[in-house]
């Protein structure tokens, strides 16, 4: 008796505990299916969208965000917007073979490849010929419609052709940033413009306009199934666009498509042709130091960028020694400030032994004006001893070459807004550094010792010295508009408040600078479709035999319209003869030469 009344004891016992966990099974299927539909476990998964996301597929046809153009309306990025055909793999056991047949028809492509692409899609993409999306006239697209093929949907693709990107260093490139997003843009985030995996503006003017040319939502096409993979009649395709006029906003730069690519051009293939990594080509509008272009080496992919690599910095505003050039600055001091007369005579024995500070040669007597056409360090040496580091720092504040010479000002919520991502400051000397050595000082005198300049301050020098001491703000970026093309902010042209010198004294440099093409160090360039003007510099690195080799000058001369400077990083000339060393640090002034050749074409 005891033990059937035990027996069914134990019967009730487990009874309640199935009846429990079948009441926990069921609170917890009812509390997944009506309460954590969208944050389910420590992994806060989004159940309600993955499972949408089980029988829908999309395809990016805008990524929402600005576009980046020349001065004349080219895109940068090479982006173009085009009618093209996207395919949904998921639906290809539903497609008809005799209207795919039509398809390859419409689209002026044979069936196999037709198939082949379907067949070989894993996610939704765009049909192709040419290794490019094929683009559709709106006739074409009405056939496509009318042949009501599932998973084959037409719409207007936001193209990036990577062959068409120019200026890479200017415009740098987007990548992930979660943290930096957490800290800067949760707005954008709460507004859905923004998650932690977005790409956001890592360098150039993706970075610093990063918040004009955030713009608004991705613009898709959703194609849905059910769960046997057919399309649902009547909703299978949902195109989630953008209505907006306005937005996204996009960038109007300064830059003249058709002379960065010049620019680029001549700089890789002088490189190349010469086994040198490192260089960069700015070219400024005398007009108002606008850039027009503004080349940077070794190239990169914007889309592919190594974290560790440097590639991706921009040369054109990372400051270098600038050697014999820095000669022009201390001339328009010297020449301000009295300290050496028009003609005045020099002895050049070559170099003072207890300085270590030495000639290219021995040249004996000559003039000022000659010592600037041979650059003779001695006479520039002297120069600067007569006008002391206090002078020449003030000199170079005054002319930027010292601190940073882009657009500057206020614009979008910031006073010291900066249009030029990374730009370096220019500098003459260390903080830490014994002004009072005489060596020290005969070295600053010809662009050594402590001396960094930019090749865009270099450039904006020139365009100093052709407005007799006006001194501008680089422009890099216009202005910026809205998306039905009128403008929402136009950046002023910048310049200082004062002339820097008097009229003459930049006309006497002028004359120098011409001197130096017409009988001095610039002789080279006297082949060149136009009178040309500047000057050359080639600086110590801190190897021995390793040199960087500049040219900074204007054309034409007559009536100047372009400033430009080119310089190429560590040239090395160790183990070759004179003359093949002559040769290699000649580089920047072929591509001077160059560059200017094909900016006289275009003006004919």
């Amino acid at each position: 008796m005891l033990t059937i009344q035990n027996r069914k004891k134990r019967m009730f016992q487990v009874m309640m505990l199935i009846m429990v966990l079948w009441v926990l099974i069921i609170g917890r299927l009812a509390w997944i299916q009506l309460i954590a539909t969208r944050d389910f476990s420590k992994h806060h998964v989004d159940l309600l969208t993955n499972s949408v996301k089980q029988r829908q597929q999309s395809f990016v046809l805008s990524s929402g965000r600005g576009n980046i153009y020349d001065r004349n309306g080219n895109s940068l990025l090479g982006i173009k917007e085009l009618l093209t055909v996207v395919v949904f793999p998921f639906s290809q056991e539903w497609m008809n073979q005799k209207k795919l047949e039509a398809l390859a028809k419409i689209l002026n492509i044979d069936d196999q490849s037709l198939q082949s692409q379907i067949e070989k899609a894993k996610k939704p993409t765009y049909l192709q010929k040419n290794r490019e999306p094929i683009t559709l006239t709106p006739y074409q697209q009405k056939q496509i419609e009318a042949l009501q093929i599932p998973g084959i949907v037409a719409g207007i693709y936001e193209y990036q052709d990577k062959n068409q990107m120019i200026a890479k260093h200017l415009v740098g490139f987007l990548g992930k940033d979660p943290q930096e997003i957490e800290e800067k843009y949760q707005e954008y985030v709460k507004e859905g413009l923004l998650n932690k995996n977005s790409l956001i503006g890592r360098s150039g003017l993706q970075k610093t306009f990063q918040e004009i040319l955030q713009g608004t939502k991705e613009a898709k096409i959703a194609y849905f199934v059910d769960s046997q993979g057919k399309p649902l009649n009547g909703l299978a395709t949902k195109f989630q666009m953008q209505e907006d006029r306005f937005y996204p906003l996009s960038l109007v730069t300064t830059i003249d498509q058709g002379i960065q690519i010049d620019a680029e051009r001549i700089l890789q293939k002088e490189l190349k042709e010469n086994g040198i990594k490192e260089g960069s080509v700015v070219v400024l509008d005398v007009k108002n130091a606008d850039i027009l272009a503004m080349a940077s080496a070794p190239d990169f992919d914007p889309n592919q960028v190594n974290p560790e690599s440097a590639d991706w910095n921009n040369k054109g505003v990372q400051v270098i020694e600038p050697g014999s050039i820095f000669k022009i600055l201390i001339s328009i001091a010297a020449i301000e400030e009295g300290v050496v007369k028009p003609g005045e005579k020099f002895y050049c024995s070559g170099g003072y032994e207890r300085e270590k500070f030495f000639c290219s040669e021995e040249h004996g007597i000559l003039t000022f004006e000659e010592g600037f056409a041979q650059s003779c360090n001695i006479v520039f040496g002297e120069l600067a001893k007569r006008l002391g580091p206090k002078k020449i720092e003030e000199y170079a504040e005054k002319l930027g070459l010292i601190g940073i010479v882009g657009w500057t000002g206020e614009f979008f919520k910031q006073e010291n807004f900066q249009q030029i991502d990374n730009e370096q400051p220019n500098r003459v000397f260390y903080e830490t550094t014994t002004k009072k050595d005489l060596g020290t000082i005969l070295r600053t005198g010809i662009g050594q010792q402590d001396v960094r300049i930019s090749p865009l301050a270099a450039a904006n020098l020139i365009v100093t010295i052709l407005h007799h001491g006006e001194a501008f703000q680089p422009r890099l970026v216009e202005k910026v508009i809205y998306k039905n093309g009128t403008e929402y902010f136009t950046f002023p042209i910048k310049k200082r408040e004062s002339l820097v010198g008097d009229f003459w004294t930049y006309e006497q440099v002028k004359k120098m600078m011409e001197k130096v093409v017409d009988e001095g160090t610039g002789r080279y360039l006297k082949q060149a479709k136009w009178d040309l003007a500047g000057k050359s510099g080639t600086a110590e690195t801190s190897t021995k035999g390793i040199y960087n080799s500049w040219f900074i000058g204007y054309g034409p001369v007559e009536h100047p319209q372009y400033a430009v400077a080119v310089a190429i990083k560590n040239v090395d000339t160790r183990g070759l003869s004179e003359m093949k060393k002559q040769e290699k640090e000649r580089i920047a002034k072929k591509v001077f030469l160059e560059l200017m050749d094909e900016l006289a074409k275009k003006e004919k």
